[in-house]
């Protein structure tokens, strides 16, 4: 592995901030001696500069205020090159541009590239499993984007983009256990016990499990959006790990909205059946890979999430572990104003009488968590329990419909053009989609890497 790290000197911070990264850089090479060799260049010499721009890089603006120059025309920013040139045998990859002023995951950037090159160049594939069997929406299904807008659905997206990624759906009763990871989405018929059984047996072998599903789902092809609450099981097997699944739906005035005009002018009218986690307001733990640079997050038909760390303990979990790598803990949440109702709402459609949906007691809900380590079988008997060997990776993002747009879904079997649903799924799409996809790429990322490769996407320098 070759890596160019193209850098404009001269600007103080970014000076400051090289310094950082050539240390990071160091630990690179002593992990892997004679098998990564890094050269860090200066963009302000013409050859390096047309070299960099050959390669693809952009540059960007080196600047903070004092950093500023001044000449006849007036204030002007200092622009260079700080992206990063990879290659490995016959495959090349660059990172465009990074910024100096966030400091935050550029491992995560450095793994993730080093990664995606090395599977081109040996041709890996990662058999991933997708539960079947229960009624779950296909990953192959068309319910990203209203019909006029293509056909778009995830396997598609994954095959073309992320050829590396291969995924199978499975039966739980003849589940292959050299499946790199395991899929579960929302599933419309109950699991039995010896589903579940299959599931916590595939992660007792060091395996990773995800879990995009909730109490709270909607009948495909329902305009109403009408919620049902029903976890099919679900909940039994993630309380053995500590993740209590509640049996609520959770609303949020925090949620996807629209523009409308009404009478009076034009309003913002929410969707509190779709919560949105902001990492602004800290709702998202973009430390975690999977949730790494993400602006937001929609959680289409959430349900609540309780963590209970006694069922997972520490010095069981975590024993000759990093620190990075046995993590119990919350990675998505609501807003202080989300409510959660024991009885399902009435619906979900647009409704200009919003509020009658976040009614209530509010309070901060917990809707994703992440638990990795020595994991205790979740079906052992408290007095003997069943630990797993090697380190175990579970992830629950309790939202039914993430992995779709809920509005393409209820109008699934067809709809007249002007139906309100389809009016509003190009916006969902537009605004939401991007982050959803990039959620589910990097959760492929963390399911599939080395749990050494895994702890470096949460470091900062």
């Amino acid at each position: 592995m070759h890596l160019d790290v193209i850098i404009t000197r001269g600007v103080p911070y970014v000076d400051a901030y090289l310094r950082d990264l050539e240390r990071l850089l160091a630990a690179y090479s002593a992990a892997a001696p004679g098998k990564i060799e890094i050269r860090v260049l200066d963009g302000k010499e013409p050859v390096i500069a047309a070299s960099a721009k050959r390669s693809g890089l952009a540059p960007v603006a080196l600047v903070e205020h004092r950093d500023l120059t001044v000449d006849d025309d007036g204030i002007v920013p200092v622009y260079g090159y700080f992206g990063v040139v990879l290659s490995y045998g016959k495959a090349t990859g660059t990172i465009k541009s990074l910024q100096p002023t966030d400091r935050l995951g550029v491992e995560y950037l450095l793994s993730a590239k080093i990664r995606e090159l090395r599977e081109e160049a040996q041709a890996a594939t990662h058999r991933i499993g997708v539960v079947g069997g229960h009624g779950e929406d296909a990953l192959s299904a068309t319910l990203l984007v209203p019909p006029d807008l293509g056909r778009a659905n995830l396997d598609a997206i994954v095959a073309q983009n992320f050829p590396y990624y291969r995924f199978e759906t499975v039966d739980l009763n003849a589940l292959d256990d050299d499946l790199a990871a395991l899929i579960v989405t929302q599933p419309q018929r109950p699991y039995t016990e010896k589903e579940l059984r299959r599931i916590d047996q595939f992660l007792m072998r060091g395996k990773a499990v995800a879990v995009f599903a909730s109490a709270s789902s909607s009948a495909l092809s329902d305009a109403r959006m009408r919620p049902s609450l029903d976890s099919r099981g679900l909940e039994r097997l993630l309380a053995g790990y500590g993740i209590e699944m509640r049996r609520d739906a959770v609303t949020d005035p925090d949620a996807f909205t629209i523009d409308v005009m009404q009478v009076t002018g034009p309003s913002r009218i929410p969707f509190p059946g779709i919560p949105l986690a902001q990492n602004e307001s800290q709702r998202l733990d973009t430390s975690f890979a999977p949730l790494f640079r993400l602006p937001q997050l929609a959680m289409p038909f959430a349900s609540s999430l309780v963590l209970h760390p006694e069922k997972q303990p520490d010095a069981v979990r975590c024993a000759g572990l990093a620190p990075e790598v046995c993590a119990f803990k919350v990675v998505v949440r609501t807003g202080p104003r989300a409510v959660s109702s024991s009885s399902a709402p009435a619906s979900f459609a647009f409704d200009l009488e919003w509020q009658s949906l976040v009614r209530g007691p509010t309070a901060r809900f917990d809707l994703g968590a992440v638990v990795q380590g020595h994991l205790t079988s979740a079906f052992a008997p408290s007095d003997a329990p069943v630990r797993g060997a090697p380190p175990a990776r579970l992830l629950v993002l309790a939202s039914s419909q993430f992995l779709v747009n809920p509005f393409v879904r209820a109008t699934a079997a067809g709809a007249p053009k002007g139906t309100e649903a389809l009016q509003i799924a190009g916006p969902y799409a537009q605004q939401v989609l991007t982050q959803t996809i990039m959620a589910f790429k990097q959760t492929l990322d963390w399911l599939t890497a080395d749990p050494e490769l895994s702890a470096l996407a949460a470091k900062e320098l």
